[in-house]
C-alpha cells in the first residue's frame, strides 16, 4: 500500500511500468506479476463512468506481487477462471457507481 505521493493516477501508472520493467530487468517475468489498484482507476477504453473501473480501485494505491506460480496451481482448481473478470464486472454493474464510490470513500 503506498498511502502518500501516487495519489495521481497517470504518475501511478508510470511507477507500475517503471515497476514491471525492473521485474522484466531482473528476468522475474513469468514468476512475479503485479497487481494493480488506485482510488482513480480507469481501465483503458472503457467510459469514465463504467463500473468496471471499481474492480481495481482501492482506497490508496496499491501494489500485490503475484507469484505466478501460484496463481497458476490456484486458477486450476477454480471452475472456468476465464469468466471471473466478468462475474466480477457483473456484480459490480448491479450496483450504482454511485454506491461504489460511496462505498469505497467510507473505508477511508
Amino acid at each position: 500500500m503506498l498511502p502518500t505521493g501516487l495519489e495521481d493516477f497517470e504518475t501511478y501508472l508510470d511507477f507500475i511500468d517503471n515497476a514491471n520493467h525492473l521485474l522484466e530487468n531482473q528476468g522475474l517475468t513469468g514468476t512475479i506479476q503485479l497487481a494493480s489498484f488506485h482510488p482513480q482507476y480507469q481501465f483503458d477504453g472503457e467510459p469514465p463512468e463504467a463500473s468496471s473501473h471499481f474492480t481495481n480501485r482501492s482506497p490508496y494505491p496499491m501494489i500485490h506481487f503475484l507469484r505466478e506460480d501460484m496463481m497458476e496451481r490456484l486458477l486450476q482448481e477454480f471452475p472456468n477462471p476465464q469468466k471471473i473478470p466478468q462475474r466480477n464486472i457483473e456484480t459490480l454493474q448491479a450496483i450504482t457507481t454511485e454506491e461504489l464510490q460511496r462505498r469505497l470513500d467510507n473505508l477511508l
